[in-house]
């Protein structure tokens, strides 16, 4: 689609091979005061009405659903409940260009790219992977190598056309992310996840304080390596059914999407909305994000992010 309309635009101009020109003898600050420039001019186009028909119907624009105070309060549960050596950070909404499509299966159009060769952050994840990484490098270099564990709570806007009441083009996300190194025996993957996972049954279950009705939580762990079936089975299946004995608990290894997103494990904690159809609220799994950014073989990194605005507006509140 877009190659189409790029052609149709060289054959009115009546230049061919922009696109390439652009890209391949143009420097990112030349490309920058050229775009500058036109999108200065063009806004100069633009009248007051036009301005807000644009407001009106632009859905990346629109205010979000969720209740503000209950949306703070539940961020509040969220930091309050967090172990100890985990750092909530604040991410900027800004990201460097390609935060996901360099080190993630992610097309760059799914992100909203901007002219000064950066972009909105669509997943706080990739960024907290960046910062990670620069930590761990610092840390390296000071002789002081330990895991990094980060959180936070961020605002995310997304390209891509999403379908459904549980699907908005911007919303809130209460991500995890753990980086370490190899410790042998899966261990790293184990206790990272079994902490994880843990973590959001807990957040989700005390949400109930706020009059969030989540209903019959489940838990569905993906082995992408299903070598590591065994052990994920004893250091965190078991674990978590000792742990929470009402928690719905088992494999999908059926599972497709995240495979070559996720590597060695992924996982979904799933709850049910009022017409009793599961809503996926969390979603994590391993990633080789810190090997790529550090050129290490050795390091490993898990993530984890929570539909904060998909909790609050499509489950079940009590009055």
């Amino acid at each position: 689609m877009l190659e189409k309309i790029v052609r149709r635009i060289e054959e009115e101009l009546q230049c061919h091979h922009v696109v390439e020109n652009l890209v391949d003898r143009c420097s990112f600050p030349d490309l920058t005061s050229l775009l500058l420039d036109v999108y200065r001019k063009k806004t100069k186009k633009i009248t007051p009405k036009a301005l807000l028909q644009q407001y009106m119907h632009n859905g990346f624009v629109q205010p979000a659903k969720a209740n503000v105070c209950t949306s703070l309060q539940f961020d509040l549960l969220a930091c309050s409940l967090l172990p100890h050596d985990f750092e909530m950070i604040e991410l900027s909404p800004l990201a460097p260009l390609g935060s996901n499509s360099v080190i993630a299966t992610v097309d760059q159009n799914n992100a909203i790219s901007t002219i000064r060769n950066i972009e909105v952050c669509s997943d706080p994840t990739n960024v907290l992977a960046l910062e990670a990484a620069a930590r761990k490098q610092r840390l390296k270099d000071a002789k002081g190598l330990r895991n990094v564990k980060l959180a936070c709570s961020h605002r995310v806007v997304r390209g891509q056309k999403f379908k459904g009441d549980s699907c908005f083009p911007h919303f809130r996300i209460f991500a995890l992310a753990t980086a370490g190194r190899d410790e042998g025996s899966c261990t790293f993957e184990t206790d990272s996840l079994y902490e994880h996972i843990s973590y959001f049954v807990e957040v989700l279950t005390r949400s109930q304080s706020l009059g969030i009705k989540v209903l019959d939580l489940a838990v569905h762990v993906t082995a992408i390596d299903e070598s590591r079936l065994p052990v994920l089975q004893e250091k965190v299946v078991e674990r978590l059914a000792v742990a929470y004995p009402s928690l719905r608990i088992q494999f999908d290894q059926n599972r497709t999407s995240g495979r070559g997103y996720y590597c060695t494990v992924c996982y979904h904690i799933f709850a049910k909305d009022e017409a009793g159809e599961e809503l996926c609220l969390v979603d994590g799994g391993c990633t080789d994000w810190t090997q790529q950014l550090l050129s290490n073989q050795k390091e490993r990194f898990l993530i984890s992010g929570l539909g904060s605005e998909r909790l609050l507006v499509c489950t079940p509140h009590s009055s």
